[in-house]
């Protein structure tokens, strides 16, 4: 995502942003040689960003350092530039102190010019502890190999399979495994981009039960791949904003309610193209993303960049 950022704002302004890249393995060294001089992750390639290579070059008062909410601690390295945050996973936030209720989020209400947040789980977050800070939205967008027509998405042959990210939730995924025995459960991992998309072109379900600490990439994914996508209600998928699928393909607690969860698995696999066809709203929004993203960024650089 933050690639993503910079290079929109250089497409609209060449050359006015930058990366800083860093290592969160010795924070003494780190301080000590903020930024690294390390070249773009190579899978960042496609971006064609430029990186900073000096703290001199980046404080001063006409620069604007965006910053993760994980790592709002470098604040502390910058005494003229502006500072923002981008919210892309309050979980990602809380989960770096040993007690939710003890954070610095009250601090960062007075010491950040300005909070983005990607998600609306991020801003009623933001609106709950410091609502008088300036907050603004800048979402993202699913890589664009997804952005298949919609006559490509429909009327394929497909597998009663329902897919899942090993990563998240699998303390569900197992209980529910051991009561709907009787079809596929499909891990995608360890699998290329095309296999990824190949998969998800030819399998009905995807569920998501773990944490949503943002506007997730993976549910977006799947949906413009044409799955029918059912989740829980934890952080983003709690907000239609965020996820925009009906109340129907969201479960409070998917275990305690498995008969329910199974009854719908049956019903989408019986009458595919129906339940399908209930996703053509969202997966309609999310190739709109691109150009949200665009309009955002425009927004944040007429007010915030010179």
């Amino acid at each position: 995502m933050a690639h993503q950022l910079c290079a929109e704002l250089n497409r609209n302004r060449p050359g006015c942003a930058k990366m800083a890249y860093y290592s969160l393995r010795d924070l003494k060294e780190m301080f000590g040689g903020f930024p690294m001089d390390v070249p773009a992750p190579a899978v960042y390639d496609k971006y064609h960003t430029n990186h900073a290579i000096s703290l001199a070059q980046m404080d001063h008062p006409e620069n604007v350092i965006i910053f993760p909410e994980a790592n709002t601690f470098l604040k502390m390295l910058f005494k003229s530039a502006r500072t923002v945050v981008w919210w892309m996973s309050v979980d990602g936030y809380l989960s770096g102190f040993e007690d939710e209720n003890e954070t610095n989020i009250e601090s960062l209400g007075e010491q950040i010019d300005l909070h983005l947040y990607q998600s609306y789980y991020a801003k009623d977050f933001l609106d709950y502890h410091i609502p008088q800070a300036k907050k603004m939205f800048v979402g993202d967008y699913i890589n664009e190999v997804y952005d298949l027509p919609e006559e490509e998405i429909v009327g394929r042959e497909r597998k009663n399979r329902i897919l899942y990210n090993p990563k998240k939730g699998m303390e569900v995924i197992r209980e529910l495994q051991k009561v709907i025995t009787d079809v596929e459960w499909t891990p995608i991992e360890h699998m290329s981009r095309d296999q990824i998309m190949e998969l998800m072109l030819s399998s009905k379900i995807y569920v998501d039960f773990g944490p949503h600490p943002g506007k997730d990439r993976i549910p977006r994914e799947a949906a413009s791949m044409g799955c029918v996508v059912i989740t829980n209600r934890r952080g983003s998928a709690a907000y239609e904003e965020d996820v925009p699928i009906m109340d129907a393909y969201k479960f409070e607690d998917p275990i305690e309610d498995v008969a329910a969860f199974a009854g719908l698995v049956r019903r989408v696999f019986d009458d595919f193209d129906a339940h399908q066809e209930k996703f053509r709203t969202y997966r309609e929004r999310i190739r709109m993303e691109r150009q949200q993203f665009c309009d955002d960024v425009k927004a944040f650089m007429a007010d915030w960049t010179k």
